[in-house]
Order: C-alpha cells, then sequence, then structure tokens
C-alpha cells in the first residue's frame, strides 16, 4: 500500500489558525498566526490555506505553515532510492511577481536558506503565465534550478503541480505536463537535511529567507509520497487526495495504534499483513 506520508488538506474554519495532517503519520502541523489560516473562500476541493504578506524581516518572522521532521524519519524522502513525490494546488491572485510556494528542508531559525534546502516556487508573470520552479541548495550537491511553464490562464486560477522523483530522474509537471527538464536529484546525490537546535522543517506557503515580493494567494491538498505517483504525462485529480484505509489489526482513526511492538509508524509502502499483524 502506498500510503501518503503528508496529507494537508487545511479544513477548517475561516480565518483558523491550526491545520492537520490526516495521513496515517499524523505529522504534527504549525500555521504561525497573522502569516496564514485556513480558508472556506475559493475553495479547490475543501479547505485551503490562505496567504497575504507583504515584504517581511527574515530574521524575525517564521514560516507561515510547516511540518517539523527528524532525519531519517518517514519525510526525509529524498533518501529514498524507489523515488518520491511532491504534489499539490495553488492558485495565485492578479499580483504580478507573486513567491507562492516553496518546500524548504533546513534548520534555522528563521526558516530561511541555511545548510540543505530543496525549494518549490510558482510565480506569476506580468504575461498571466506561472512559473514553476526547483531550486536545489546543496541538497544534492548542484546548486540548480530547473523549471516549467504554465500557459497564460486567467489570474486566480487553480493548478496542479508535481515534482517527481523515479529514483533517477526528477521531473516537474505542470498541470500534469511534463515541464521538459529532467535532473538527477536522487539519493546518490543526498547530502541529508540540515540539522542544528531546530529540527528541520517541511515549509510550506512561503519563507522568510525571500523578500521584496508580495506573497499571496491559495494552497491546497498537499501531498507527499514516498514513491513516483507519475511515471508520465497525466491529468491532475479529478477530486481531493484520500487516505487509504487499511484493513486488520490497528484502528483507522488512530494511526498510532498501527505502531509497531517498539513504538515505530508503519514504515514506508507498507502493506496489513494477512496474519493480522499490523506491518
Amino acid at each position: 500500500m502506498n500510503e501518503p506520508l503528508l496529507l494537508l488538506p487545511f479544513t477548517g474554519t475561516n480565518g483558523g489558525e491550526t491545520t492537520a495532517d490526516i495521513s496515517l503519520y499524523a505529522n504534527p502541523t504549525f500555521i504561525t498566526p497573522g502569516l496564514a489560516t485556513t480558508s472556506t473562500t475559493n475553495e479547490k476541493f475543501a479547505g485551503v490555506l490562505s496567504l497575504d504578506m507583504p515584504q517581511f524581516d527574515p530574521l524575525t518572522v517564521t514560516a507561515p505553515c510547516y511540518v517539523p521532521f527528524a532525519s531519517g524519519s518517514a519525510l526525509d524522502i529524498f533518501r529514498l532510492t524507489g523515488g518520491w513525490t511532491i504534489e499539490g494546488w495553488f492558485n495565485i491572485s492578479s499580483d504580478s511577481g507573486v513567491q507562492l510556494f516553496l518546500v524548504t528542508m533546513n534548520g534555522t531559525t528563521a526558516v530561511g536558506f541555511g545548510g540543505y534546502s530543496f525549494v518549490i516556487s510558482a510565480v506569476l508573470n506580468g504575461d498571466n503565465t506561472i512559473t514553476l520552479s526547483c531550486n536545489d541548495y546543496a541538497t544534492f550537491g548542484s546548486g540548480a534550478t530547473r523549471t516549467a511553464t504554465y500557459p497564460a490562464s486567467t489570474p486566480g486560477t487553480w493548478h496542479h503541480f508535481a515534482i517527481v522523483n523515479n529514483g533517477t530522474l526528477t521531473t516537474l509537471y505542470a498541470d500534469g505536463i511534463a515541464g521538459g527538464t529532467y535532473v538527477s536529484w536522487n539519493a546518490a546525490n543526498y547530502g541529508g537535511p540540515f540539522v542544528n537546535a531546530n529540527s528541520p522543517n517541511v515549509v510550506i506557503g512561503s519563507f522568510s529567507g525571500y523578500s521584496g515580493v508580495t506573497q499571496a494567494g491559495y494552497i491546497s491538498q498537499i501531498r507527499i509520497s514516498g514513491y513516483p505517483v507519475y511515471t508520465s504525462n497525466f491529468t491532475p485529480p479529478s477530486g481531493p487526495f484520500t487516505v487509504f484505509a487499511p484493513t486488520g489489526q490497528g484502528d483507522i482513526t488512530d494511526p498510532f495504534a498501527w505502531q509497531d511492538s517498539t513504538g515505530t509508524l508503519p514504515p514506508i509502502g507498507f502493506a496489513n499483513d494477512s496474519d493480522g499483524s499490523n506491518f
């Protein structure tokens, strides 16, 4: 079973300051008050993370939404030899030059660039095209940037993005269409997440290491998987991502009921055994 490692639908009240990971791993999540809120406005399916922030001081402001994780844990996906997928939906308003979505692996207090970082961003251009970018800041030792472009569309339109690694190559998909750039960002070249007194984070929405533009828009249905979900061009999902419901020992409403005898959560890609054991 290919259970998501992280699944954030951002369901909640309008103006809410809490959210939850609904995957079986139930990763802790945090929304910084004043920078981002859950919203019932302009929903893609159900629930969105709403952003509307001017430039800010990178030394004093933390991320609008982040998920802490430990090195070597399930969310440390870049170590996986079989590949991984980061995907979701975003919606950028009419503002030009918007920095909307990033995932950053680091451990700095300001949650900006520091140590090993892998950043995903979407920027609305003046001609209403959108540039999707991946930036590797030492995570794979390349310091490279790769981009894909969405055709011009009405500002405020929902778009699907996916960054997929198949164990060897990484592909950017814009609304299911490969951007044409394939890079060797894989486990063999992975330097590991930067670790210091602060745990590394998966940062969602924006980050405080970049200033000078308004960061505004909506994000919905962020999913991280420990395998390549897509292997070629595809039609973006027509409904919300769901959590698999395994049968057998364990309570699907309580992810920790699926722990083994040592307290370990289910491994990546676990399948329930026919003998009724946890995994």
